[in-house]
């Protein structure tokens, strides 16, 4: 005698499934919400690197892997990976997703794997990692030869003092000093406390040894490194060494192996293919 299909299970399947991807909609107002600005310490010049912040993008990403995987939907689980996260969106560009989102989200995402016994070379992760990897290779990395535009910003009232801040914000030094009497030190002070770009991208302190005192602005090098090859060499190998050893992400990236090295060395520009 022919079984029956247990089409009330089958059902049962389909609404979850419905359930879950209606919850991924949600990954179009998570991702576009900006991260919270943490308030810089009264010290100036604080220490590096910044303490963790916390990742609202990170975490919604890991509850909706950890709820498909405990309903053991390796399905919706692959949809929300490849439909929704590793989806570009809006006015965002692909440095500001891989900052925000996805190099923060690696350890948030092995966590739900482990806690679910997965593995990055288990389905569908191994795909969703080599596609992560291969995207950070081609346009976080880039080739030896290349540099990053710095964002470009604009801050101040136009003054001499805010036109030379502009033009140090918008180059790659490190750092810059006004030796100027006390209202010229602070106008600068107050431009720079306006725009918010203390909190997360310079450190201002003020020196006594001179006369007049000395204000220095300093970008801060976890930030500034990107725009140079070492920097950034640095950064992506431990963006692989965060997915996981060399013999998993060896494993993982398969046949273009060798080109991922080539990258990370220096000796030729990672070229993005579809996977």
């Amino acid at each position: 005698m022919l079984k029956r299909p247990d089409t009330k299970a089958t059902s049962l399947e389909r609404v979850i499934q419905q359930c879950l991807l209606t919850a991924f909609e949600d990954w179009l107002t998570v991702v576009a919400k900006p991260l919270p600005r943490v308030k810089p310490e009264p010290v100036p010049l604080q220490p590096y690197p910044p303490p963790p912040r916390p990742n609202p993008k990170a975490k919604w990403i890991r509850d909706m892997v950890e709820l498909c995987l405990e309903l053991g939907d390796l399905d919706s689980c692959r949809t929300l990976l490849f439909d929704y996260v590793l989806r570009i969106h809006g006015d965002l560009n692909i440095e500001d997703v891989f900052k925000d989102v996805y190099t923060p989200l690696v350890s948030h995402l092995k966590a739900a794997m482990q806690k679910n016994r997965k593995g990055i070379t288990d389905d569908p992760f191994c795909e969703f990692f080599k596609t992560l990897i291969s995207t950070y290779m081609a346009k976080i990395l880039m080739s030896k030869l290349s540099a990053p535009r710095l964002q470009r910003w604009k801050v101040g009232c136009g003054c001499a003092d805010c036109t030379q801040l502009n033009t140090f914000l918008n180059d790659a030094l490190p750092t810059w000093s006004l030796r100027a009497k006390q209202e010229r030190r602070e106008h600068i002070e107050l431009m720079i406390r306006r725009s918010k770009i203390d909190l997360d991208f310079v450190a201002i302190a003020t020196r006594s040894n001179t006369n007049p005192k000395t204000l220095v602005v300093e970008k801060r090098p976890d930030l500034s490194r990107e725009y140079t090859w070492e920097g950034r060499k640095e950064a992506a190998i431990e963006f692989l060494k965060s997915v996981g050893s060399d013999r998993e992400v060896k494993e993982v990236m398969g046949e273009i192996w060798e080109d991922v090295m080539g990258a990370v060395k220096g000796k030729r520009a990672f070229e993005l293919q579809m996977i």
